[in-house]
């Protein structure tokens, strides 16, 4: 059986976003991505952040192996110097957050992710 990894749970929209900043000669720039919850259930006015040992583990793993490559090519979505970028793809940015257990507010960014700047 083969294993699952994350990066098939990354939306489509990402990977054809990702193919037309390679071809318009922007996916280099630096970039910062954050998450935040926008709202909370009813009568909570915090939360308690929890999962954080997860997605810094999930972020270390993302690779696209040759399975989901094989997906991909299959999908017809994407060409096939994005696929190659793909494949040799690992994250190499700083995450900054808060920590297990802190309390945050909605809107207030929980965790970000800053990608360096990378010479073509």
């Amino acid at each position: 059986m083969d294993t699952v990894t994350s990066a098939l749970l990354t939306d489509l929209y990402e990977l054809t976003m990702l193919e037309a900043a390679r071809e318009a000669g922007t996916a280099s720039r630096r970039c910062v991505f954050e998450v935040f919850t926008r709202s909370l259930p009813e009568g909570r006015r915090y939360g308690a952040l929890a999962g954080t040992g997860r997605v810094l583990d999930a972020i270390a793993d993302f690779r696209f192996d040759e399975a989901d490559l094989r997906y991909l090519r299959r999908a017809g979505v994407l060409k096939e110097e994005t696929l190659e970028h793909l494949a040799e793809y690992r994250f190499t940015g700083d995450v900054h957050g808060y920590e297990e257990g802190e309390l945050y507010f909605p809107g207030s960014p929980c965790c970000a992710s800053k990608a360096p700047s990378r010479t073509p």
